[in-house]
């Protein structure tokens, strides 16, 4: 039988070698099979420098095989949901996952073209699991994908309608108390934490004293002069709004927008910002 598994979600801290040969837990509980080639001597060239080339067999079973088993080199082709046909010869990054067993080393051949797919280790494992079972049993799969795309829409839904419950809330004196941008602290300087909720308080005594039913470009006009001000903010913190501090900065401006009785308006900072 296959080794005990290693406990899973913790990173291997050496970075595999060309032969080096991985058994990968399944979903199901069986197993897969994936070794490393290095890199490749021809296909997408110069693109795969810094990554790790892995061929994915499309070996399937319940406990490790003996690396002499010829089905270890059988590439996995993917022909799954309309794809490929495709060799699943990949670029990952890294070391392997701790749930990947290391079997041995399996002379490494000279590789074939890779697919131009940076991917990550386990989605060797989801790949191997979703193309056998395509390929044996194709109509369980295909339900039990339609069942979780239902259960993602209805999601989905739900979190629109909280999202929307929560904006037809807002007022702008609610929005004047509110405290933002508590989660930073410590990741973003203090100064720049303290600079982007000013600019917001007076973005908000400004829509404030427009008085109701504003109208959109007087609106406009206050959200420009705030997202100008976050503008010449993260250029003078080196940079400092990233993923994260955009995609909260641009809720908290939509909900400016809403606030002020604008509908069907979101968006409105991506005509001038420049982070």
């Amino acid at each position: 039988m296959a080794k005990a598994r290693q406990k899973p979600g913790k990173a291997q801290t050496s970075l595999p070698k060309p032969g080096d040969a991985f058994l990968m837990p399944l979903a199901d509980g069986r197993f897969g099979f994936c070794h490393v080639t290095g890199l490749p001597t021809r296909g997408i060239g110069l693109a795969v420098r810094g990554g790790i080339v892995v061929e994915t067999s499309s070996w399937v079973g319940e406990e490790a095989p003996d690396l002499n088993d010829p089905r270890l080199r059988e590439v996995l082709v993917q022909t799954h949901h309309g794809w490929g046909p495709n060799t699943w010869r990949v670029m990952v990054r890294g070391p392997a996952p701790d749930s990947f067993q290391r079997l041995g080393t399996i002379e490494p051949r000279a590789a074939g073209p890779v697919l131009a797919v940076w991917t990550f280790w386990e989605s060797l494992a989801r790949e191997v699991l979703t193309q056998w079972r395509w390929d044996h049993d194709r109509e369980a799969l295909l339900v039990e994908e339609k069942a979780a795309a239902e259960r993602a829409k209805a999601e989905q839904a739900e979190a629109a309608k909280r999202q929307q419950d929560a904006l037809d809330q807002l007022t702008l004196e609610s929005l004047r108390k509110k405290r933002r941008f508590s989660m930073w602290k410590g990741d973003r300087p203090d100064k720049a934490i303290a600079a982007c909720r000013k600019a917001f308080g007076e973005a908000v005594d400004a829509l404030i004293a427009l008085g109701p039913n504003p109208k959109k470009r007087a609106v406009a006009t206050v959200i420009r002069r705030c997202v100008e001000q976050l503008n010449s903010l993260d250029e003078q913190y080196d940079g400092f709004i990233e993923t994260g501090e955009r995609e909260e900065l641009c809720r908290e401006i939509d909900e400016l927008v809403y606030a002020a009785g604008l509908r069907g308006s979101s968006g409105m900072a991506d005509r001038w910002r420049e982070w």
